[in-house]
């Protein structure tokens, strides 16, 4: 069944500006929470389906609704995102009433998910791969569309924030961390291209943008199956790789608010240093670009502090106190970490430091991956 809500506009939240969002359940004492003052209005559409075990019965085959809200101004996560999660929390529900602001659209579809924080989420069911890509000129395929990496030194590092930063948050927690083997980083971000010849699907709601452009719209569990398909072809081990790994990987020596440079402007201001490697909401003009495009870190990675945040294998925890070596993060958590920035993203969560999560089934315009690669 479908209706028509209006609700009043959010303040500024952990999320903000358009969202699409896919996600389990939309509990109905949040959504009535969230009726209030005339304003303009926008389509939020909660499309609820056949849920798995993870909804409650209460919150399972409700139908659907259209609810109008108006957008959030730039919060944690800023801007236009599509979300395929498995909760949205009372607190951030109730934080985003209040102030007038422009009208966007949110849209959540609830489709048939396990549970969105079990470690069984890696069984997602995937298509089948291309036929092209079973054979022996597989990778000649992939190296032809850009598929590169870079060495990464072992070594030790500060991983987290220094409380004098600015735009840090208290989940930064400076310590020091060592990695103790070498490894070989994607130099970009995967490539819609690459998705492509792998999985042979095109999820990117970005696609129009161009082959080049970053994949996004993928989960990590969908980034499990990639993953496994590459490691089929037998010619190295693919994969995630660590929080610690990819904070390492991002400053290349650095210990700077952005590799290229110290955090100078808030939200969506011109930021001298960001702007030079990568893309925000103070440079994107709302969407995502082709990889590449600004320039790389003193290691050789391209799109560390933009264009999309990007999946790390760890589930998301606190801190520790005390130092580090070949850290793996928390053994569960409420969902993966994602780092880096995106198109959306103000300029403090582009920062090196910043970290972030969602549900191993989320599906997200604004999020992506790079690959890891250890030689078999």
């Amino acid at each position: 069944m479908l209706g028509d809500i209006d609700i009043d506009s959010p303040e500024q939240g952990k999320f903000a500006h358009p969202l699409s969002v896919e996600q389990e359940h939309w509990p109905a004492d949040e959504a009535a929470g969230m009726l209030g003052q005339e304003s303009a209005t926008s389509t939020f559409r909660v499309a609820q389906e056949d849920q798995g075990a993870s909804a409650s019965p209460a919150d399972g085959n409700e139908g659907a609704r259209d609810i109008g809200i108006d957008s959030p101004e730039p919060g944690k996560f800023a801007h236009p995102l599509s979300v395929e999660q498995g909760h949205w929390p009372a607190d951030e529900v109730a934080g985003m009433l209040g102030q007038e602001s422009a009208t966007s659209t949110v849209r959540v579809a609830q489709e048939d998910q396990r549970a969105s924080v079990s470690p069984a989420d890696g069984n997602e069911a995937a298509a089948e791969s291309p036929a092209h890509l079973l054979g022996k000129d597989s990778i000649d395929l992939l190296n032809s569309s850009g598929f590169s990496f870079v060495a990464i030194p072992a070594g030790t590092f500060m991983m987290g924030s220094a409380e004098s930063e600015l735009g840090r948050n208290e989940d930064e927690r400076q310590h020091e961390v060592t990695l103790t083997r070498s490894f070989r980083m994607q130099t970009t971000l995967v490539t819609q291209k690459q998705w492509k010849l792998v999985m042979g699907t095109e999820p990117s709601l970005f696609g129009i943008e161009g082959d080049d452009c970053p994949v996004e719209g993928v989960s990590w569990n969908e980034v499990q199956e990639f993953v496994r398909r590459l490691n089929s072809l037998g010619d190295a081990s693919y994969r995630l790789p660590s929080e610690a790994e990819w904070e390492y990987a991002c400053r290349a020596g650095t210990a700077s608010a952005f590799a290229s440079g110290e955090i100078t402007v808030f939200s969506c201001g011109h930021d001298a240093s960001l702007d030079a490697a990568g893309w925000y909401c103070g440079n994107s003009g709302w969407k995502v670009h082709p990889v590449a495009q600004k320039a790389p870190n003193a290691w050789g990675l391209y799109d560390m502090h933009g264009n999309v945040c990007e999946w790390c294998q760890d589930w998301y925890g606190n801190y520790p106190a005390t130092p580090q070596i070949d850290p793996l993060g928390s053994a569960f958590g409420p969902g993966r970490v994602v780092r880096g920035g995106s198109w959306f993203s103000n300029s403090q969560n582009c920062r090196s430091a910043c970290r972030s999560w969602w549900a191993p089934n989320s599906r997200i315009d604004f999020i992506g991956f790079r690959l890891v690669k250890d030689e078999n």
